[in-house]
């Protein structure tokens, strides 16, 4: 089954209401909602990932808490105002009001999970924003763009007019984990008994593997780490591994 995502779509009337004509709220439930991974007409050209998972499953939470809420709905006019009122509202979903667009529902979610963005942008120079945060790597190979195999929670398609969030992780992805943790970069990494090459291999771990990360080896630099064969040692090497606190 497609990974759930979610988006802003339209307001009650259909419409991306430019006048800022449209009530107050969701008025159909379908103004901004989750759905199931669509490949939109058009296509997506970019998938955005969050270098910080737990980040990203944050934001993921945020955006579904937004769709479930029937208080926000779309329009282009006032695709500031939600955001803003939650802000007012100590950073609370649940009481406030107010409307976003695709793009302004996307940015308000990663900027209230913790990103480094600003209330601004739109669907245009999203890919742009938020690579300059420093805080996501891009993939336009058409296995990130037609398929949500490598989604990951917080994950953003951005096409020509419309973008939408990752709510789940795709079946080839990766069981999402909270920082910290050490992520495997470079081909395949052993992880060994204790800090060095001198310890028995405990298990060996792959290009975007995500291991707890639990401490580091005073002596060798290398990390500890939880593994699936158990707690063990792993390269600290960047041209291999890098440490995500």
């Amino acid at each position: 089954m497609a990974v759930l995502i979610g988006h802003a779509v339209s307001d009650e009337n259909g419409s991306i209401d430019k006048n800022g004509q449209a009530i107050v709220g969701d008025q159909t439930g379908k103004e901004i909602c989750t759905r199931r991974f669509y490949v939109r007409t058009g296509g997506w050209h970019t998938y955005l990932q969050p270098i910080d998972i737990g980040k990203g499953m944050t934001a993921a939470k945020i955006l579904r808490q937004i769709c479930d809420d029937n208080h926000y709905g779309y329009s282009q006019s006032k695709r500031w105002t939600g955001y803003k009122a939650i802000v007012a509202n100590g950073k609370k979903i649940e009481g406030a009001e107010g409307s976003f667009d695709c793009s302004s529902l996307v940015v308000s979610a990663l900027i209230l999970a913790g990103f480094n963005l600003k209330s601004t942008g739109y669907t245009g120079n999203l890919v742009k924003l938020l690579m300059a945060s420093g805080e996501f790597t891009a993939h336009v190979s058409s296995d990130y763009l037609t398929d949500d195999e490598h989604a990951l929670p917080g994950g953003v398609w951005v096409g020509d007019g419309h973008t939408c969030m990752a709510l789940e992780a795709g079946s080839g992805s990766p069981t999402p984990i909270n920082s910290p943790y050490v992520e495997v970069i470079g081909g395949s990494v052993i992880v060994r008994e204790g800090a060095g090459k001198e310890y028995p291999k405990l298990t060996t771990v792959h290009k975007g593997d995500r291991l707890p990360y639990l401490e580091t080896d005073e002596d060798t630099g290398w990390y500890w780490v939880e593994s699936a064969k158990g707690i063990g040692c792993i390269t600290n090497k960047p041209k291999y591994t890098r440490l995500v606190l």
